[in-house]
């Protein structure tokens, strides 16, 4: 019984902390985001210039901020996969395979799970850009 509380208690702190983290690195990537776009407003107002519509600077945008996710979402899966692959399954079948007696599977099917957020994060993005567009492209 106290086992399952602390646990838990655990988890519930664990996920807190994980939240925080993640609300720190989406607010420092909305602020990138819109310092890069405030950046370029001379470069946008040149383009414009040379006879850029507005609909092929925001479709430029648009592909722009899929680029950014598609990157993104390309290198976390690499990245986690070689973590959870190599150096989890290592450092779980050394020391813990005593206490376990059980095989570590890693499963792709949880990071197929895990897309549909990772598209709406993408379409974030995208959003994101063009929110700053709109912001600079008003004065």
């Amino acid at each position: 019984m106290q086992y399952k509380a602390e646990t838990r208690s655990s988890a519930v702190m664990g996920n807190t902390i994980s939240v925080i983290i993640a609300l720190v690195g989406i607010l420092n990537f909305i602020n990138s985001m819109v310092t890069a776009i405030l950046s370029r407003k001379r470069e946008f107002a040149m383009l414009q210039s040379i006879g850029m519509t507005k609909r092929q600077l925001r479709n430029m945008l648009i592909c722009e901020g899929l680029d950014y996710a598609v990157l993104t979402l390309l290198a976390s899966f690499l990245i986690s996969t070689l973590m959870v692959g190599v150096v989890i399954r290592r450092a779980v079948h050394s020391e813990l395979k005593q206490c376990l007696q059980q095989r570590f599977r890693y499963v792709v099917l949880g990071f197929l799970g895990v897309l549909p957020i990772d598209t709406g994060c993408a379409w974030l993005i995208v959003a994101i850009l063009l929110l700053g567009y709109q912001t600079i492209s008003r004065f």
